[in-house]
């Protein structure tokens, strides 16, 4: 069963005790009975499908190895739902393709690749997951020339979303959407001006 959750580890309760364990050695049952902070379970994929439909694009970032058949036969199951899978991992993105061939693939990157085209053309990823304290133009403009999308990730702070967005990024991942947003579509006062 594929869960949605950031971290390894979940926190188990035994008792009074609580104790971090993987969740790859979880069964279903044990980690539908963890309660994160909020309350809430840890949503499986399926439930995640379930919610999205065909509202948005869902993107699927695999960081357990080894669940690329398990991946593509639950994403065949919702041929409605729009997805990209990307991972640290490239060799995982390319292999989910190699299994369920048309589906759109991303690297995620947290170092500078001094040769865009070079990283990204023996996968023939459509998107670059770069971590934004690591982008800057002449990054954006290689990956652009390379027929390739940019996402920066995590981007939190108004200022560098404006400025990523200026430099012409294609995406930002956030944990604080409302304010990026709000931030992304204020209008500069000089634009208001000319009005």
């Amino acid at each position: 069963v594929l869960v949605v959750h950031h971290d390894p580890t979940l926190s188990v309760r035994h008792g009074e005790a609580e104790e971090r364990v993987p969740i790859a050695a979880l069964t279903a049952a044990d980690v539908a009975r963890v309660r994160l902070e909020s309350g809430d379970t840890v949503p499986t994929l399926e439930e995640v499908c379930d919610l999205v439909g065909d509202q948005t694009v869902l993107y699927v970032e695999v960081k357990a190895p080894q669940v690329e058949a398990v991946l593509a036969a639950l994403l065949d199951r919702y041929p409605n739902v729009r997805t990209e899978v990307h991972a640290f991992d490239h060799r995982i993105p390319v292999r989910v393709r190699a299994v369920r061939p048309g589906t759109p693939i991303g690297l995620l990157s947290a170092s500078y690749p001094l040769d865009v085209r070079g990283v990204l053309s023996w996968s023939e990823a459509e998107t670059l997951w770069q971590t934004a304290t690591l982008l800057d133009e002449p990054l954006i403009r290689a990956a652009h020339e390379a027929g390739v999308r940019v996402v920066a990730w995590t981007v939190n702070s108004a200022p560098h979303a404006r400025q990523l967005a200026a430099w012409g990024v294609d995406g930002i991942c956030t944990d604080t959407p409302d304010l990026i947003t709000a931030a992304l579509l204020e209008v500069p006062a000089s634009a208001s001006r000319g009005a």
